[in-house]
């Protein structure tokens, strides 16, 4: 699905993909994420960090656990891919 969404130039689409599949967790929640909830490198002002964090701000599991939850991605093919089209 990525590389045939890449190819029709859906490229936010494919990183929206990249993430939920990367960092586990359900399209749903990466699709209400905003751009404030994904902390890219150069956010932290570390660019040469290679670590990207998407906030969870509403869980499935929020009556049980945390409130907030994150995930993050450090492969460096779906990173590169991601901070390209987010920054």
């Amino acid at each position: 699905m990525f590389s045939v969404a890449v190819s029709f130039g859906f490229f936010r689409w494919a990183a929206t993909f990249a993430l939920g599949f990367r960092g586990i967790t359900r399209i749903g929640e990466v699709l209400k994420a905003l751009r404030s909830h994904l902390v890219l490198p150069v956010d932290m002002l570390e660019p040469s960090r290679r670590k990207l964090y998407l906030r969870i701000t509403d869980p499935k599991t929020k009556r049980r656990g945390a409130r907030a939850q994150y995930t993050c991605i450090a492969d460096v093919a779906e990173f590169n891919f991601i901070v390209a089209t987010f920054s």
